[in-house]
């Protein structure tokens, strides 16, 4: 979730989904019906005779007689408001579903069968509310209607009922950890074990290289060992990714459900002057380094993981995209992406590097690489990760008939950043490398990524 660098009090946020649009463009909420509107001779807001209901005329029925608990089905035949079905039908299929079960015990203390009854039962009152700051989760809304505490009610965006739609909603992808370490490494123990391809094709998986949640750090300017403790964390990836895959391959053997890696990336400072919950940031040489190493990993456990997809596209975090009013910049990871676009849809090939470390103390390797073959050509990534120290590489072809080659290269120093007012500043370069013999050499500058292509 996102952390604010502002502190305001009573502010009221729900989940960015829970906001629904009318027509005319204003928005509302659908706000569980609370024990107090009930009390007495109090009635929920809408007209009696049916002439005015949230959403349209009221349905037939009688309204509900006796005490009423939140979370509860009343007493009675509750009219359904349009829209929000209040139906067992799915209820069976909620409590014979073991994933939907585990997830609703262990997450919300109930099982799914009586989570539905407190979800889609429940009767609901629509709200019309304001949308204030916006997070990347959370989205404020601004009514004198709700209170701090109130329940709302999220849409199944399947379905088009009210609830958590277990029962007939196809659950694409499953709720991976978030990051490494015993509690993570639990969670995906107890959800492959409970869970099988019929549910899910993936599980997700997030990991931000983050050096102290308190105070990020900058995205431009950092020293060495700033630059070094971003490469240990994105490096570490790769020993997350080896403990997640080593756990799902003891339940699913035959790779059936895949690891999804949909959000990774650095996350730094905003930059100074920006709002902190846009979460804009620049990017630089550095960021370059940390997607093409982790990238690299990425290919190398291609096997299971199916799919990684950086946390933001444009102007939020290690965005590939920058804009600004028309302009628009290609950040260095851009280019990054770009060089690495050939292993799509290719056949990954085994890849070694005899390395070093970069730096004392944090597991930094300086080379990082990867390779694959589409279409008769192979393609080669390589990032020399050091800061300072130009590296050259003398690598067997081995296997595959190559006769040509061709590089690029994209570098410069590991501050450097491309801006509205010098959007050209890094970029990809045509590079030469030697290719003799069925023995590539290569020389790679401090802070650079290099793509080749052999055919």
């Amino acid at each position: 979730a996102s952390i604010l660098l502002e502190s305001r009090e009573g502010v009221k946020a729900v989940p960015y989904d829970a906001i629904e649009e009318n027509d005319d463009g204003t928005f509302y909420i659908n706000k569980a019906v609370s024990k107090s509107d009930f009390s007495g001779d109090s009635m929920p807001d809408f007209d009696k005779a049916g002439s005015s209901f949230p959403g349209g005329e009221l349905p037939s029925g009688e309204m509900p007689t006796g005490e009423f608990t939140p979370g509860e089905k009343p007493s009675g035949d509750f009219p359904s408001p349009p829209g929000k079905s209040s139906s067992n039908s799915n209820k069976d299929s909620y409590s014979e579903n073991p994933l939907a079960n585990l997830i609703a015990e262990k997450v919300i203390g109930k099982s799914a069968a009586e989570l539905y009854v407190s979800t889609a039962e429940t009767p609901t009152k629509k709200i019309t509310v304001e949308k204030g700051l916006e997070t990347d989760y959370y989205t404020e809304i601004i009514s004198d209607e709700v209170e701090i505490g109130d329940e709302v009610l999220i849409p199944n965006s399947s379905s088009g009922e009210g609830g958590f739609g277990f029962g007939d909603m196809d659950i694409a992808i499953g709720g991976g950890p978030g990051g490494g370490g015993e509690d993570w490494y639990n969670w995906t123990q107890v959800l492959m074990k409970n869970l099988n391809p019929d549910q899910a094709k993936g599980i997700s998986f997030h990991a931000y290289n983050v050096p102290d949640w308190i105070d990020k750090g900058s995205s431009t300017e950092f020293d060495s060992n700033d630059y070094y403790t971003i490469l240990n964390l994105a490096n570490y990836v790769d020993v997350m990714l080896t403990r997640h895959t080593e756990i799902m391959n003891r339940y699913d053997p035959d790779n059936k459900i895949g690891l999804i890696m949909d959000e990774w990336g650095n996350w730094f400072n905003v930059e100074p002057g920006t709002n902190p919950g846009f979460l804009y940031q620049q990017n630089t040489m550095r960021d370059a380094i940390v997607a093409a190493m982790q990238l690299n990993i990425f290919n190398h456990h291609c096997k299971r993981v199916i799919m990684a997809n950086i946390a933001q596209v444009v102007n939020v975090l290690q965005a590939i995209i920058l804009t600004e009013g028309e302009k628009m910049i290609k950040t260095p990871t851009f280019h990054v992406f770009d060089m690495f676009k050939a292993h799509q849809d290719a056949e990954c090939v085994y890849c070694h590097t005899d390395n070093e470390n970069c730096c004392e103390g944090k597991n930094v390797p300086m080379i990082s690489s990867s390779a694959s073959v589409k279409d008769g050509v192979m393609t080669i990534t390589l990032a020399n990760c050091s800061i300072d120290e130009d590296a050259e590489l003398s690598c067997d072809i081995c296997n595959f008939d190559a006769k040509n080659v061709a590089a690029n290269i994209l570098t410069e120093d590991v501050h450097a950043c491309n801006t509205f007012d010098d959007p050209e500043k890094v970029v990809i370069k045509p590079y030469d490398v030697k290719l003799e013999n069925s023995k590539l050499t290569v020389k790679l500058p401090a802070c650079s990524v290099v793509e080749i292509t052999l055919n």
